[in-house]
């Protein structure tokens, strides 16, 4: 609805002249504030100004005519008796009401506050602070409102709102119609803003140790994580599922914001994960000693909202630590699998096979497949290099190599033959070249040789 203009001037008191839009809205005899449209015409109405406090005419226009509305009497300087009615106004709304939409705060979103009872300008626990509304929720807590019509909270008295750990927001109600004003208040969460929400950081803290338990419990029910991919300078490793069977609270905070579990796979591989809030892994991770020897996770629960999606904070895991080469850990499986009663192959078939290191137990073809896919090969060194030319024998892959290191340009080609010997990838130079052409030439040879089954 579009807000009356006055047709008259009014003095403000500093002796300027403005226009005020008109009230549609008095006080009753009662002290109530009421709508022109509810009320006998003229002095009849019985209503005053909610500013000035002084007796007011009603109005009351008809149709092609004047809009209805109070005016004060000839002679009156009142100036500010909108914002004094927009201010009463919005008190009554809310005590009768008792509902207000609030704003979003850190985590949670703008929600409805119903409250049990609503009180107006009633001082709170310090003495030297009146709110102007206080609302009183069903679990006991108090909610402080401010409406804001002229002069916003300042420094001093948000100073002591903070000391004092009291709930408060602050209402902007400037430029809002009268008539629009109860759908403002109570649907939307426009011009407001929390000068102080102890309650909910309380709310949030419990829900943040709630999501860091419910991690935790996931962890130690499941017994199995996907640990994500990780990046070295040479290579990159995927992403995998490790199965434990021995995992341990090392460390649980004050607060419940941060848990460390030590964990154990079932190749005997340590891990720790470190459980908690952002803030709280921000401030405790440095603080802890490292662990060696130990691949180390972190995941931060802020990630999940809900019960129901819990799971996916699992996706949002990253490495702290990767303290184990994956050369070391295939020499830990690599002697663990050595216990097995049934061949080394056989884990081909098992839940092993999907937590074991893709270069663990090969096979030849499965060795040439992986050069086809991937077109990559890793040193014993453990550096990736580039292929020129491969092809796979009845001795193993014949395969020639570019040396990345430039300390070698003499002889950056490598030709070696490739085999499996008990599942485990066994490299022998065959021969080096300083360039390009020389190494190819060569590598025909020598592939001809293997084909009419000569010793490479």
């Amino acid at each position: 609805m579009q807000i009356i203009k006055s047709d008259s001037l009014v003095s403000n008191p500093h002796g300027k002249e403005t226009n005020e839009p008109q009230l549609t809205y008095a006080l009753d005899s009662l002290g109530k504030m009421v709508f022109i449209g509810n009320v006998s015409r003229g002095l009849s109405c019985n209503c005053r100004c909610p500013k000035c406090n002084e007796l007011l005419v009603a109005k009351l226009g008809h149709e092609g005519g004047r809009q209805s509305h109070f005016a004060h009497q000839k002679g009156s300087k009142c100036y500010g008796s909108y914002m004094s009615a927009l201010h009463k106004l919005a008190e009554q709304i809310i005590e009768e009401e008792k509902l207000i939409m609030a704003p979003a705060y850190k985590d949670i979103d703008k929600q409805k506050l119903e409250f049990e009872k609503v009180e107006i300008e009633q001082r709170v626990e310090r003495k030297d602070l009146q709110p102007d509304i206080v609302g009183v929720t069903s679990d006991g807590l108090r909610w402080c409102i401010e409406i804001r019509n002229t002069h916003e909270v300042d420094e001093a008295k948000r100073k002591k709102i903070i000391e004092s750990s009291i709930t408060c927001l602050e209402i902007d109600v400037r430029g809002q119609e009268l008539e629009n004003l109860k759908s403002f208040l109570l649907e939307s969460a426009r011009n407001r803003k929390w000068i102080n929400n102890p309650i909910y950081d309380s709310q949030i803290a419990k829900a943040k140790c709630i999501r860091v338990a419910q991690v935790e419990k996931l962890l130690f029910d499941k017994k199995e994580f996907v640990v994500p991919e990780y990046r070295t300078e040479y290579r990159k490793y995927d992403s995998k599922k490790v199965y434990f069977d021995n995992l341990s609270v090392l460390l649980r905070s004050a607060d419940g914001l941060f848990v460390r579990v030590k964990a154990t796979s079932i190749e005997g591989i340590p891990y720790l994960f470190d459980i908690g809030s952002k803030i709280s892994l921000d401030s405790i991770i440095p603080s802890l000693q490292k662990e060696p020897d130990c691949n180390e996770l972190v995941i931060d629960t802020d990630s999940v909202y809900s019960d129901t999606n819990i799971a996916s904070c699992f996706l949002d895991v990253r490495w702290l630590y990767n303290n184990l080469s994956e050369k070391g850990q295939n020499t830990t499986l690599r002697e663990k699998s050595q216990k097995h009663e049934e061949p080394v192959v056989q884990f081909q078939n098992t839940m092993l096979s999907n937590c074991l290191p893709s270069d663990m137990f090969w096979m030849i073809d499965e060795f040439y497949s992986q050069l086809q896919s991937t077109n990559t090969y890793e040193t014993e060194e453990g550096l990736l290099v580039e292929i020129v030319k491969y092809e796979r024998t009845i001795f193993g892959v014949l395969l020639l190599y570019k040396d990345p290191c430039e300390v070698r340009v003499y002889c950056p080609y490598h030709l070696v033959i490739i085999n499996v010997s008990d599942g485990d990838l066994n490299p022998k130079e065959i021969a080096v070249y300083p360039n390009r052409k020389e190494a190819i030439t060569s590598y025909y040879k020598r592939l001809i040789a293997m084909q009419n089954n000569c010793t490479p």
